[in-house]
């Protein structure tokens, strides 16, 4: 399957940071685009609907930290809940969710991989936790095989 044309935008949401990657406009590779402190929930959304129009986002994906066993805890509530918030503000563009558990892990081998010294790591976790969720989302619409 080709993915369709247009950005699609990963938003890995967390406590105090909200990490946004972004993929090129025919979806075949994203990039981390940035991390975002959490300032309120107005603003936060208003910075959402900023980076959707600013980038012509298509569709935008927000990761659910489930527990490894697949059952949702209050951090995948909470990340439910602010995907229908988002969902509200920025329609019509879809949101989406998918499970994102380890993505942090594999952010912090991919910053090694590419050399970022380890005290960057922790300013750009959530946009490579992002991108981790926003490759994973582009190899699933290639190839829904996988």
């Amino acid at each position: 399957m080709t993915p369709p044309p247009g950005r699609l935008l990963a938003i890995d949401y967390g406590s105090k940071r909200i990490g946004f990657a972004l993929s090129d406009e025919m979806g075949w590779a994203g990039e981390p685009l940035e991390v975002w402190a959490k300032k309120s929930k107005p603003a936060d959304l208003d910075h959402i609907a900023r980076l959707v129009a600013e980038h012509e986002v298509k569709r935008v994906l927000i990761g659910v930290p489930n527990r490894l066993d697949g059952t949702a805890g209050d951090a995948a509530q909470r990340a439910l809940a602010f995907a229908e918030t988002v969902r509200a503000r920025i329609a019509p563009v879809p949101v989406d969710t998918r499970d994102e558990a380890l993505t942090t892990f594999e952010a912090y081998d991919r910053m090694r991989a590419r050399g970022i010294p380890e005290k960057k790591h922790k300013a750009l976790v959530d946009a490579y936790a992002a991108l981790v969720l926003l490759d994973e989302e582009l190899s699933v619409l290639r190839d829904p095989s996988t």
